[in-house]
């Protein structure tokens, strides 16, 4: 089945950010693109690979993102509006930044080797936990819980002016 990619109008169908062919246009102009372009992973695997990435984006930084959605039943986090970046600039809210489009990349390429957002049975809300090898002892205490979901240094550097600082969770309007 073919991506149904966001275009900045707030689409109820969407299911990724970037298009397989701006994808491979991305990895094409890049170094370390050899396993996105591995002759034995196909189109299929691809799209796959970056709807998976457009899932991570959406679920790992859901609450994090600056500003707001556009429509109230649009299928993924972007767009958004009333966002001034880092920089101090607006974000066209009739679009996908490139940052985001960039960060979907490198997590499908990511996605082609690993799952990003793994089936946890157990969410991870550890109250306290104690382990002792010898003297060396650690102990773990998580009590609003602990985020089970992955985090890569890559994708965090691209969205860094898009999103909230780490451990900022802002409740939206949508």
């Amino acid at each position: 089945m073919a991506l149904v990619v966001e275009d900045g109008s707030g689409k109820t169908n969407a299911d990724a950010f970037v298009s397989l062919t701006d994808c491979d246009t991305y990895f094409t102009n890049r170094q370390g693109s050899a396993a996105w372009n591995d002759a034995g992973v196909t189109d299929e695997e691809q799209e796959a690979a970056i709807r998976n990435s457009t899932a991570y984006l959406d679920r790992r930084y859901h609450g994090l993102w600056r500003g707001m959605r556009i429509e109230l039943n649009q299928a993924l986090d972007w767009p958004r509006q009333d966002i001034i970046d880092v920089d101090g600039f607006a974000v066209d809210a009739a679009s996908v930044p490139q940052a985001v489009i960039d960060a979907c990349c490198e997590g499908a390429v990511l996605a082609l080797s690993e799952d990003l957002l793994p089936d946890i049975a157990n969410t991870g809300i550890i109250s306290e936990e104690t382990v002792a090898v010898g003297s060396v002892r650690s102990t773990t205490k998580y009590e609003g819980g602990k985020s089970q979901i992955k985090s890569f240094r890559k994708i965090e550097t691209l969205l860094r002016g898009l999103i909230h600082p780490t451990g900022t969770i802002l409740l939206e309007r949508a």
